[in-house]
């Protein structure tokens, strides 16, 4: 989906009403809940994590000061589970598509060596382009790997 990448792909913050919850669950990792009666929750996550997080809550009432509690102790899960910063998070995720679409070049240009008569000039050109691409890739697959190593502690 054309949305969906371009907004994957914004650098930027973004506040997103939808009733779709898949589209949600792909675009979103943190909500504010409005509960009516100017109640609105703060949640790291996304749809999916919510719901769950509903539903594993006491169906009996809380009392104001046991809710916050809830609160703390699902970011702290949320935190084991996923050490990462949010800044941290979305660099993963945006180093997973950089790394791909280098590839898809680097396959290109590779696949002109054997597809065109190429001259000297073209050759070393494609070369030189290659190389670059080859040093892009090592340097975005080094931080992934950091950011994935991170992950796993």
């Amino acid at each position: 989906n054309v949305l969906e990448s371009f907004l994957l792909d914004f650098p930027g913050c973004l506040i997103v009403v939808s009733h779709d919850r898949y589209f949600m669950d792909k675009i979103v990792d943190h909500l504010f809940v409005f509960k009516g009666q100017g109640l609105v929750d703060d949640f790291p996550g996304n749809y999916s994590d919510f719901r769950a997080y509903e539903n594993s809550e006491e169906k009996e009432p809380l009392s104001e000061t046991s809710k916050p509690t809830a609160k703390k102790e699902w970011k702290t899960q949320e935190n084991k589970a996923n050490p990462l910063s949010y800044q941290e998070q979305k660099e993963f995720k945006k180093l997973e598509k950089e790394i791909e679409t280098l590839e898809q070049k680097k396959e290109m240009l590779q696949n002109r060596f054997a597809s065109e008569p190429l001259e000297a000039q073209e050759i070393k050109e494609i070369s030189i382009q290659l190389n670059a691409l080859e040093e892009q890739i090592t340097t975005k697959t080094d931080r992934w790997l950091v950011l994935s190593l991170l992950m796993e502690e």
